[in-house]
């Protein structure tokens, strides 16, 4: 009946969510609230302080998750990555969080990280569609039987074709 799921995906578009630095975040919030309540069995006024940079952490962890400037956020991961990655518990298991793997092309959306894929050439009734043998660029031919010569307008190479 009501699609909240759907409305908090719309609107998290666009925002940073969780990634290297937000676990780390998450990771550290936990270990000083576990601190805290050890803490607070003996001072009062040490659990107090605690309990103020916990509560500044949490909010920089939702500023961070709702955070809608890619480009920093995306910054202040690589530093994490750099800084946490060092750890022995760590190494090696950054690279789902952005070493050039998880989504870190916030800044560089050309940037593909997989094999590209072999780009087809488009089809139609009239013509033909060849490469230029020496810079790549596509040529639409027309579709006539036989040997023809042909000249790339990009390169000025003038090359043989069989259609």
């Amino acid at each position: 009946m009501f699609n909240t799921g759907g409305r908090f995906a719309r609107f998290m578009q666009g925002r940073c969510g969780l990634d290297f630095f937000g676990y780390m975040l998450s990771w550290i919030y936990l270990i000083l609230l576990i601190v805290q309540i050890i803490v607070g069995l003996f001072s009062r006024t040490a659990s107090v302080i605690m309990s103020v940079i916990i509560w500044v952490l949490f909010f920089f962890m939702l500023f961070r998750i709702f955070s809608k400037n890619l480009a920093a956020r995306s910054k202040e991961n690589r530093w994490a990555i750099g800084f946490f990655g060092k750890l022995p518990f760590l190494r090696g298991r950054t690279n789902n969080f952005g070493n050039p793997g998880y989504y870190s092309a916030y800044e560089d959306k050309t940037a593909s990280y997989t094999k590209p894929k072999k780009q087809k050439l488009p089809r139609d009734k009239y013509h033909v569609y060849r490469k230029c043998r020496s810079c790549g660029a596509k040529l639409r031919l027309p579709k006539v039987k036989g040997r023809h010569s042909v000249r790339c307008p990009a390169c000025n190479t003038l090359f043989d074709v069989w259609i």
